[in-house]
């Protein structure tokens, strides 16, 4: 799994680091900036999930298929892969 990069808020008066969703700042107590309290560069978990269901469909699909072609090789031997050369 890929390490994405974190933003780590910092306050624009003192510079130290503010917590999630922090209004003001433990250390000064100067107010917070909106965007300072935002996170950049996350993955959406929504897109985690969906790449996951992604590969087990496919992979289901592989499976499903390699079977049909089992059965038929059982049902009707290589024939039906080879032509009749007579």
């Amino acid at each position: 799994m890929a390490a994405y990069p974190r933003f780590v808020p910092a306050c624009t008066n003192c510079g130290a680091e503010l917590p999630s969703g922090a209004r003001f700042c433990p250390r000064c107590t100067a107010p917070a900036e909106p965007s300072a309290t935002t996170t950049e560069d996350e993955p959406p978990q929504e897109r985690s999930w969906r790449r996951r269901w992604e590969r087990i469909v496919f992979a289901a699909l592989v499976i499903l298929f390699a079977g049909l072609v089992a059965l038929l090789v059982l049902v009707f031997g290589f024939g039906f892969l080879v032509e009749d050369s007579r």
